[in-house]
């Protein structure tokens, strides 16, 4: 259950991967994640043929519930239906870290781009569940306190997920990752 550990030196933060590893050719979904995107506007059941789904969602309260849902449908079109019960908790957790850390201060209040991307990559049995942000900052686990209501969702991620990490996306921030197999 560890999170990512801090790799590369650079100005503008690091890229991560899981404790003791270092981001390599195994890691499909990097490039995937530091290129271009698919059409925002692609249908849930365009994804049939498609190993790169993209879709932007409002950053509000909403947005967890709607991530949970499009991601459960986007994965059962794909077949992948014995990952969507941890996915959909994982895309919960990811999606409210980008709705309460991953946006400036300056856009508190919920409007024009006020906007976080999910992007759902597949490739031979396995598949990458990806929440963009505008922040470069790289989320750290914190140790739970059983007295808050909050604080467990990198935990959650990494217990449900094989791993997780960060991927930096200039200009538009970083995607936080997680990888189901």
């Amino acid at each position: 259950m560890s999170g990512p550990s801090r790799q590369g030196a650079g100005p503008g933060g690091t890229e991560t991967a899981p404790a003791g590893r270092e981001l390599g050719a195994a890691d499909w979904w990097v490039g995937a994640l530091r290129s271009g995107e698919p059409a925002a506007s692609i249908a849930v059941e365009a994804a049939r043929g498609r190993a790169d789904v993209a879709f932007d969602l409002p950053a509000a309260p909403g947005a967890p519930g709607a991530a949970r849902e499009l991601g459960a449908r986007v994965l059962g079109v794909w077949g992948m239906d014995g990952f969507v019960g941890d996915a959909e908790l994982v895309l919960s957790e990811l999606v409210t870290n980008a709705v309460r850390h991953g946006l400036p201060a300056q856009t508190a209040s919920y409007g024009y781009g006020n906007v976080i991307r999910v992007r759902l990559l597949r490739r031979a049995g396995q598949a990458v569940c990806a929440v963009q942000d505008p922040s470069v900052r790289v989320p750290s686990p914190r140790e739970p306190d059983l007295l808050l209501e909050t604080g467990r969702g990198l935990h959650l991620v990494g217990c449900f997920s094989r791993e997780w990490g960060v991927v930096l996306a200039p200009p538009r921030g970083k995607y936080v990752w997680a990888l189901f197999a």
